[in-house]
């Protein structure tokens, strides 16, 4: 049944600006569990002062696993991997700037041991 707010019965709504969104008990326990965890984590970006934009960032992972999880699961990953002291928070500029500068390291390490193996096949074949 939908109520007098638009939404179906069970549902909460959170109102931002002037937008209505309506949000499953579950998805909302997930959003409070995510203002717990930045809070904290400091509620502030961990490399600048910025307090906006903050991004849940892994120390150490490749993100394909938590990228593929829905929102309720995901933030429950970021409780579990916060406990290890594996997460950080970062504002959106930090976020893209510190991404990139692993990117990039994974790509030269895979470089690196690729090449690797071409000039261990060229002493090789040079020692026959």
């Amino acid at each position: 049944m939908v109520g007098l707010d638009g939404c179906w019965r069970g549902l909460r709504v959170r109102r931002s600006g002037e937008r209505i969104r309506c949000m499953t008990i579950r998805s909302q326990r997930a959003a409070e569990q995510r203002a717990i965890l930045r809070a904290r984590l400091g509620g502030k970006c961990s490399l600048c002062p910025a307090t906006d934009n903050l991004q849940f960032h892994l120390k150490c992972g490749d993100g394909a696993e938590h990228h593929a999880m829905n929102s309720v699961s995901r933030v429950y990953f970021y409780v579990r991997e916060a406990a290890l002291g594996n997460i950080e928070i970062l504002c959106g500029d930090c976020h893209r700037t510190v991404t990139a500068a692993q990117n990039r390291a994974r790509r030269n390490q895979r470089f690196c041991q690729s090449m690797a193996g071409v000039s261990s096949v060229a002493a090789a074949a040079a020692r026959i």
